[in-house]
C-alpha cells in the first residue's frame, strides 16, 4: 500500500512532469486503469482548472492556471513518490529522508535549485527533449549558452546534477543544477540517448584498503567498519560516478593526508580508473 494519497500523487506528477496519465497511477498504486480514470475525474471535479484532457495522447495536461492544492509539492516529495513506484534509479546516490525518531542522519546543506528549472529537466528527460540553457561555473562565472540533452538526475554531496549530452563539447557531462540561470527553452527530440553514454553504462570497480601506515590493530578496525573481505572493500559503480563515490567515501587520491588516521582508506587500483578521475 503506497503511503501517499492518490489525489496528491495526481497533483505531484502534474506539477513536476507537466502531465499525468492513468498508467502512472496504475504503476504506483496497483489499481486498474478504470479506477485510475475515476480518481482523475474526481480530481478534475474538485480542481477543474488544473488539468485538461488530451484525448489523442490519453493524458491530462497541466494548465497555465494550475494551482496546487497539496501543501508540499517539493522535489523531495516528488522523489518519494518515485521511490514508492520503484523508480529509485533517479535517486541512486540520495541520502534518504529523515523521520521523527531516536535515530538521526545529518544531511549537509543543499544547494539552491529553482523549481522551474527542475521541472524543465524532468520534462526533457521524460520526453527525450533537448534544452537551450544558460550555465555558469567557477571556471567561467559569466552565463554561457549551451544546448544539452539530459537523461538522468543524480544527487550526491548535497547537490543535484543532471547527466546530459552537451552539444558544445560533443560529449556526455554532468551539470550542477544550481548553476543553471534563467528558464531553459525546449528544443527538438534528442538523438544522443542514455544508451549511448558509455561512461554511464560501463561499470567499474573501486578497490579500497586501510592505509598501509596504520597498525594491524587499526587496520582491523576499518576492515570491520566496512565489512572488508581479505582486507579489501570492493565497490562497483558507474564509470561517471567514480569521483562521487570517492567523495562520499572521503578518500583522497591526489594528495594523501599527512596522518594515516586522517586518510584511513586508500584507493589501490587508481591506475585502473585513472581516466575517470577529475583532473
Amino acid at each position: 500500500m503506497a503511503s501517499i494519497n492518490i489525489h496528491d500523487a495526481i497533483e505531484l506528477i502534474s506539477y513536476w512532469e507537466g502531465e499525468v496519465k492513468a498508467s502512472d497511477l496504475v504503476n504506483i498504486f496497483g489499481i486498474t486503469r478504470a479506477t485510475a480514470y475515476n480518481y482523475v475525474n474526481g480530481y478534475l471535479k474538485n480542481t477543474p482548472n488544473n488539468l485538461v484532457h488530451d484525448k489523442k495522447q490519453h493524458r491530462y495536461v497541466k494548465t497555465d492556471s494550475f494551482n496546487a492544492q497539496v501543501k508540499d509539492v517539493s522535489f523531495e516529495k516528488y522523489l518519494n513518490l518515485l521511490r514508492i513506484s520503484g523508480n529509485e534509479n533517479i535517486y541512486s546516490l540520495g541520502l534518504g529522508e529523515l523521520k521523527e525518531s531516536f535515530i538521526y542522519k545529518l544531511n549537509a546543506t543543499q544547494r539552491f535549485n529553482d523549481d522551474e528549472i527542475l521541472r524543465c529537466l524532468v520534462k526533457a528527460i521524460k520526453h527525450n527533449l533537448r534544452l537551450d540553457v544558460n550555465y555558469v561555473s567557477l571556471v567561467n562565472p559569466n552565463e554561457e549558452g549551451r544546448v544539452i540533452a539530459p537523461h538522468s538526475l543524480i544527487y550526491t554531496n548535497g547537490r543535484w546534477h543532471t547527466r546530459a549530452w552537451c552539444e558544445k563539447s560533443k560529449q556526455f557531462k554532468d551539470f550542477v543544477i544550481s548553476r543553471f540561470r534563467g528558464i531553459p527553452d525546449f528544443l527538438g527530440i534528442n538523438t544522443n540517448t542514455k544508451n549511448l553514454d558509455i561512461d554511464w553504462t560501463l561499470q567499474v570497480e573501486l578497490i579500497f584498503e586501510p592505509d598501509s601506515r596504520l597498525s594491524n590493530a587499526q587496520k582491523k578496525v576499518l576492515e570491520w567498519d566496512y565489512g572488508m573481505k581479505n582486507g579489501q572493500l570492493r565497490v562497483k559503480t558507474k564509470a561517471c560516478w567514480v569521483n562521487y563515490v570517492l567523495s562520499e567515501m572521503q578518500v583522497k587520491t591526489k594528495m594523501i593526508e599527512a596522518e594515516a588516521i586522517a586518510q584511513q582508506l586508500v584507493l589501490v587500483n587508481k591506475f585502473d580508473i585513472k581516466k575517470w578521475l577529475f583532473d
